[in-house]
């Protein structure tokens, strides 16, 4: 693992000098590709997020209904 940690710095290095010896449409087509991966990814990650607090809260209305119940017909005993 800590091979691939001190490999990563190395290769970035390369790729940023590969890219500032490429042209300027090379580079901003790269650009593009990246934007397109990132918000790929953020829209993913918008969907977990929004599925997970989707599914708490149908778990806490759930629990609310079932334990709710029995102590409000209590009170009004």
């Amino acid at each position: 693992m800590a091979h691939k940690a001190h490999q990563s710095p190395k290769q970035l290095a390369h790729t940023l000098e590969t890219m500032s010896n490429n042209p300027t449409a090379y580079i901003l087509d790269n650009l593009r590709q990246l934007e397109r991966k990132t918000s790929l990814v953020f829209t993913l990650l918008k969907a977990s997020v929004y599925s997970i607090v989707l599914q708490q809260q149908i778990s806490e209305e759930r629990n609310d209904d079932g334990g709710g119940e029995g102590s409000e017909e209590g009170d009004y005993e």
